[in-house]
């Protein structure tokens, strides 16, 4: 069982890991004697060369049968992530890190020596701040490269560098700041040469289990916030629903909806979100 094979997304095979498995179920908040219940159901199903994604897709429906609500919904953040409108994706980094007591602001035009700069979130705390950038996939299993770190590093410079007069027209008008230290969130792994090219121009890096106690499903699962497309939301309605700023857990606990939502999900369908919300905004770490 141990020289058994796997498929990964990339196509590249490598032997299947119990213990890498047991792992991202623990991550997932799983409980121990369900992952060991687990494992006795999944291992009959298992065969050489088997799809990661099969495994995944086994897991969940294990986990549903097994009664096991809150590792379920928490074993499909990765997915819930990826399906979430670019927009939506950065609404909800914005507020994720203002429940870890940052002071944020989105979508803000800033003014660079050269040419002016969208910040997708300015973020402050103290007496520091930092220009976010967001950058999401919608296919979760790549890598999120060297360019856009470059891309990064380079605008916080253009920022950094104004002074004196705006020199160049634009349509918008823009803002005068400064920035102490330039932050990468993707929702993906990152590639060695990101990683190296961050940690040597001092660019604080957030990724899909990377970055530690920064890593994305540690910053959503510590404070128990969490996008909308985890308890049913499709991609179409997670953008539509955007204007009406209902994004995550919270904002679909906090107001009623305005009749117009309905337009785009149903009555039915938004009552049992909201339930399913506030089940995962009760939920403590086992």
């Amino acid at each position: 069982m141990h020289r058994l094979k796997i498929i990964k997304s990339d196509g590249k095979k490598e032997d299947f890991d119990w213990q890498k498995y047991h792992h991202s179920l623990i991550k997932s908040q799983v409980r121990q004697t369900t992952i060991n219940q687990l494992r006795r159901l999944i291992e009959p199903h298992l065969y050489n060369e088997m799809p990661t994604k099969e495994i995944y897709t086994l897991t969940k429906e294990f986990l549903h049968r097994l009664g096991e609500k809150k590792g379920f919904y928490l074993y499909q953040l990765r997915e819930a992530i990826a399906n979430l409108d670019s927009i939506a994706f950065e609404k909800y980094i914005a507020q994720l890190l203002a429940k870890w007591k940052y002071t944020t602001r989105w979508n803000v035009l800033v003014g660079g020596r050269c040419i002016e700069h969208q910040v997708d979130v300015v973020a402050e705390k103290g007496n520091k701040r930092l220009m976010v950038e967001c950058k999401h996939h919608h296919n979760y299993h790549r890598d999120s490269g060297l360019g856009k770190i470059m891309e990064l590093d380079a605008r916080i410079k253009d920022v950094n560098q104004l002074e004196g007069p705006i020199t160049y027209s634009t349509e918008e008008p823009v803002e005068r700041m400064r920035f102490d230290q330039a932050w990468l969130i993707t929702n993906t792994k990152l590639s060695y040469h990101a990683i190296q090219y961050a940690d040597c121009k001092n660019i604080i890096l957030t990724g899909w289990r990377f970055g530690h106690l920064l890593s994305l499903e540690h910053l959503s699962q510590e404070v128990n916030l969490y996008p909308l497309t985890l308890i049913g939301l499709s991609t179409q309605e997670s953008a539509a629903l955007v204007p009406f700023d209902l994004v995550t857990t919270k904002d679909i606990l906090g107001k009623r909806p305005s009749a117009e939502v309905y337009q785009f999900v149903p009555s039915e369908k938004f009552n049992r979100m909201r339930e399913l919300a506030l089940f995962l905004s009760r939920q403590s770490d086992n």
